[in-house]
């Protein structure tokens, strides 16, 4: 199958610029010009450029990719309907509130997360996904969102439902879900008998201006079609937000970005294989060249019904 364009960054030549200041008297012009003496001026650092826009996703297999033309051209429920279909219609006392949020019975506060188009079996579906927690003036790191979703298919003219449920897993940090990365479309694998994988992006801000990409993964199957986390495959990042371009750094400006892979193995899933390529962060000043060890490898744990690594996973991925 095609794979996506390689990386985030290109890679860029690093100039060094070195001033040197000569002085002296004008010599007589028919006298060759005393040598000046030499000088003792510093290397002047030269800033290096350094391009963090993220090209377009040229991959067609995107999720929208063997969608109708008929169902792209009718907008998919919203995320009311999302918040609908997945907890029950709001109470009154919603009135006024977001239409991507809700407050629920057992205190949780829920909020759309996110909707896709897909194509499955020639048809096209939609599935929206929405995630609710506890309230918490000091959420810990680990603390976790609940998932839901509401899917529905495009039949004769209309989006029609299909399924909805809570309690489909649990994913992200803080109290609060994974934040999409608007610069790349989600990917879909169809892997026959009416299922399909969808790798969702996201993308983070961490700590000193890194920003670190992922996959969120959700597994559809059955009749009707329901939805399940399955994992997260970390996808590279970049640390230009908090980063110095000048040279010897102690913070040298670096990113990954990763191609995925959807390798069809005969299993019920596709194992997924992301290669990274650009600059991983080594030490302090120090940067090193991806190679061919930087390959991110998840396959399918039936036991654990979950995505799960095989091997290591680099530090480029991070």
């Amino acid at each position: 199958m095609p794979v996506p364009s390689p990386s985030r960054h290109a890679a860029l030549p690093i100039a060094l610029v070195i001033g040197l200041v000569a002085c002296g008297a004008e010599a007589p012009a028919s006298q060759a010009p005393a040598s000046p003496p030499p000088t003792a001026e510093a290397a002047v650092p030269a800033e290096v450029p350094f391009d963090a826009a993220l090209p377009a996703d040229e991959t067609p297999d995107t999720a929208v990719s063997g969608v109708p033309d008929a169902a792209l051209a009718v907008p998919p429920p919203g995320p009311a309907a999302v918040l609908d279909a997945a907890y029950g219609p709001s109470s009154p006392a919603e009135n006024g509130a977001p239409a991507d949020e809700r407050s629920l019975p057992d205190g949780h506060r829920a909020a759309f997360w996110r909707g896709q188009v897909f194509a499955l079996g020639g048809a096209a579906w939609y599935v929206g996904f929405a995630a609710s927690a506890a309230p918490s003036d000091f959420p810990a790191p680990g603390q976790t969102v609940e998932l839901a979703q509401a899917t529905w298919r495009f039949v004769d003219g209309t989006w029609q439902p299909v399924s909805a449920a809570a309690g489909i897993g649990a994913f992200g940090g803080e109290g609060r879900a994974p934040s999409s990365d608007g610069t790349q479309d989600a990917r879909v694998f169809e892997a026959g008998g009416g299922r399909v994988l969808l790798a969702m992006p996201v993308a983070d801000l961490a700590n000193a201006g890194v920003r670190s990409y992922a996959y969120e993964l959700f597994a559809g199957e059955g009749e009707p079609l329901a939805w399940r986390h399955v994992g997260r495959l970390p996808a590279g990042s970049d640390n230009h937000a908090g980063c110095s371009t000048m040279i010897g750094a102690e913070v040298p400006c670096a990113g990954t970005a990763g191609t995925l892979e959807f390798v069809d193995e005969g299993a019920p899933w596709p194992t997924l294989k992301l290669a990274l390529q650009g600059h991983v962060i080594e030490g302090p000043g120090q940067a090193r060249k991806t190679t061919s060890a930087d390959v991110v490898t998840l396959a399918f744990n039936a036991a654990s019904g979950r995505y799960e690594p095989v091997g290591a996973i680099p530090d480029a991925a991070y």
